[in-house]
């Protein structure tokens, strides 16, 4: 229980400090005055997304619980080789116009405006276990964005250093269905 305490108060930390002090989380879900970049090979467009109003009927309507899973494992790399990822928190955001305009800011690697924190009641997080691997149960049948940060190798001509990325992935699980996912950098 400690172990994943400190794994989650280290991996909050680790994203805060690549997205510039904004977690990914709060991409999704800040509700303070700041805005932050999320680490990417891509480079950053200019100016900040000014985020869509809060589609509070679009949420309303989501279902909050159901029968369906996503099941997975994340994976970091080291010398060009995939491992598996050690306890990361991974976040299932529901896809909505909401949320998109989030992920593709992310993508873009771009500034975006906090969002309004009734989005947060409708993430879910939980954390891998010792390989990496992780379960969301009781899902509503929909889409969803994954989002998680893994360790990848990071190389620029001769020289070669250990960094971290986001990955997300859309995911989409019908009713009663189980999806299976591999992230990885």
């Amino acid at each position: 229980m400690m172990k994943n305490i400190v794994r989650m108060i280290l991996l909050s930390a680790a994203l805060a400090a690549l997205a510039g002090c904004q977690s990914v989380s709060s991409v999704f879900h800040s509700d303070d005055d700041s805005a932050g970049t999320v680490s990417s090979e891509k480079p950053a467009p200019t100016g900040p997304v000014q985020r869509i109003p809060f589609p509070a009927d679009e949420y309303q309507k989501l279902a909050r619980s159901g029968s369906s899973s996503i099941v997975g494992q994340v994976f970091s790399t080291r010398d060009g080789k995939r491992y598996a990822m050690t306890g990361p928190e991974i976040l299932a955001v529901p896809v909505t116009s909401y949320s998109r305009q989030a992920y593709e800011a992310l993508q873009q690697n771009r500034k975006i405006s906090p969002a309004d924190p009734r989005a947060q009641k409708y993430t879910l997080r939980t954390l891998g276990n010792d390989a990496g691997k992780f379960e969301f149960n009781g899902l509503a049948a929909g889409s969803y964005y994954l989002i998680t940060t893994a360790h990848k190798d990071v190389s620029e001509g001769d020289s070669y250093s250990r960094g971290k990325q986001v990955i997300q992935q859309e995911v989409g699980v019908g009713k009663g269905q189980t999806s299976k996912v591999t992230l990885a950098p």
